[in-house]
């Protein structure tokens, strides 16, 4: 295909600061990202980078992605169809971020009329809320990005970006495309139920103004049925005169694809007690299957992480060439490899711990200090990290395969505590029953790409708890789980990569963090 059969790249991103997207982004945005993957060449992020430019909680922030994710899944996105992944697990974005932003006028940057918006928000504003826009632009022209898809309140930073590129290439020699804005004509805009004169937002005023798309469907109907409309009872679309009523008509012409006319007419000589009622249910019927089908994302959290990762890979394999480019062209050494290079990549296998053990557990790390906390989700390490040549990770996935094919669910249970001090300095949580079947597990994931490797993990099978600490956290940990109890069916495991310089020389290796790269299903019973 030649660069002008092509289809088109686009770009277009959102930030995980709330529980659920709301009607107004789905409406608005969501669902025209779900067309575009058919006509462009789609990359989709989930911008978590951007939502730590106001203050928040890291446990929630990273839930929310997760969340966010799924919600984009259960949508439509098709990671066949479309490249979509986390903003911060793709580190080009900060690294071009920062040479943007010298060449950015302290002028240019103060006009952008977002940030004085939100600054006049909050108590405290931060230097990152003022580079959000530069951010931004590092987002789009890391992939060479045709069109964008924009709304009003964005066009300016798009702006940017253009001036941007622009200015970079006159400077340093063509490296950018110079993007354009992707404008969808009919896109809703979704106003306030409670207040229609405002678009509607999760900082709503009232928590009846904004319907989520996680909302149940009796909360859903509520929320439509109490929306505010007027003293009149005549459905007509009016603006200026009638907000509430012309928003919900915006809101059942979009869901339903029937012209705001044809609704008109359906409902003349009706209240608003019968258009509300339908509208309800017209509402909780095409947003019901959304929440059903995020839950079961969410219920396979390591499926969904491997999906995730699989995107990061894709997204990085465009945004380190043009990274790259800019670097070079600006003078700096080339940055190094990514997670899995050309040399060696650092793997590991574990046996996750379902919810709700994982919460409690994954808490008491927090609570200790332990560095993984909140980090790496609590599990039951069968290989700790090993370095492998990068051509011995599809016989090691393999090899892995062929293990799971012909093991059969079993019981795992785990109780109490305890320590491998003063050996080494671990608190760990105990496994009762299920012991040999891991034990046997564990030896016969080393008789395949790694056999004859060292062994530098010999104290398994356990759960850490607690881990390069000071010694009175080890001790709270001990304690505070002490009682601790769970049984649960073990029934496949999971691949992680590691970071591509091997451990650090902590016994634990804490280098980065692991991310899912596979699971394994055992036989079915």
């Amino acid at each position: 295909m030649t660069t002008a059969d092509r289809m088109p790249r686009v770009l277009s991103g959102i930030q995980p600061t709330s529980d659920s997207f709301h009607l107004g982004n789905y409406l608005g945005a969501l669902r025209q990202w779900v067309a575009l993957q058919d006509t462009a060449d789609a990359f989709y992020c989930v911008v978590d980078l951007h939502a730590i430019t106001v203050g928040h909680e890291p446990k929630v922030l990273h839930e929310r992605s997760r969340v966010s994710a799924a919600q984009l899944l259960a949508l439509g996105l098709d990671p066949e169809r479309c490249t979509l992944f986390i903003q911060s697990q793709v580190p080009e974005h900060p690294m071009l971020a920062w040479i943007l932003g010298c060449q950015t006028g302290m002028g240019e940057a103060s006009r952008m009329t977002q940030f004085k918006d939100k600054s006049a928000k909050q108590e405290r504003t931060t230097v990152g809320l003022f580079n959000y826009p530069v951010l931004q632009a590092a987002d789009i022209l890391l992939y060479q990005t045709d069109q964008v898809p924009v709304g009003k309140d964005q066009q300016q930073h798009l702006e940017l970006s253009r001036d941007l590129a622009i200015r970079f290439n006159t400077m340093f020699g063509k490296t950018f495309a110079v993007p354009d804005a992707h404008i969808v004509k009919g896109t809703a805009t979704i106003k306030d139920l409670a207040e229609p004169e405002k678009k509607m937002s999760k900082s709503s005023e009232s928590p009846r103004g904004c319907l989520y798309l996680l909302d149940t469907p009796n909360q859903m109907r509520k929320k439509i049925k109490s929306a505010v409309t007027d003293s009149e009872a005549e459905v007509r679309f009016d603006e200026e005169r009638k907000p509430g009523v012309s928003n919900l008509l915006a809101i059942y012409s979009a869901i339903t694809g029937e012209a705001v006319e044809k609704i008109e007419a359906e409902y003349q000589g009706k209240g608003y007690g019968d258009f509300k009622g339908d509208l309800a249910d017209v509402v909780a019927d095409h947003l019901e299957p959304v929440a059903k089908s995020t839950r079961e994302y969410l219920d396979d959290k390591a499926e969904l992480d491997r999906i995730l990762t699989k995107g990061a890979e894709k997204a990085r394999a465009v945004a380190s060439r043009t990274l790259a480019k800019a670097y070079k062209k600006v003078g700096f050494y080339p940055p190094v490899a990514g997670l899995v290079d050309e040399e060696g990549v650092t793997v590991g296998v574990a046996i996750p711990v379902p919810e709700p053990w994982r919460t409690e557990l994954d808490d008491a790390r927090i609570a200790s200090g332990d560095p993984l906390g909140g980090v790496v989700p609590a599990h039951l390490t069968l290989l700790g990290p090993t370095e492998i040549d990068a051509g011995d990770l599809g016989r090691l996935e393999e090899h892995l395969a062929d293990l799971a094919a012909n093991m059969r669910p079993f019981e795992l249970h785990l109780r109490g505590t305890g320590s491998f001090r003063p050996v080494t300095e671990v608190v760990f949580v105990a496994v009762v029953d299920g012991i040999a079947v891991c034990e046997q597990l564990e030896s016969a994931i080393r008789e395949g790409p790694i056999r004859r490797r060292e062994q530098r993990f010999p104290y398994h099978p356990h759960i850490t708890v607690a881990q390069d600490v000071d010694k009175e956290a080890l001790d709270r940990a001990f304690l505070e789980l002490a009682r601790f109890e769970a049984k649960f069916k073990v029934d496949s495991f999971t691949l992680y990569t590691h970071g591509t310089h091997g451990t650090t020389d902590s016994p634990i290796g804490t280098a980065t963090p692991w991310t899912p790269r596979q699971v394994f299903h055992f036989l079915a019973e």
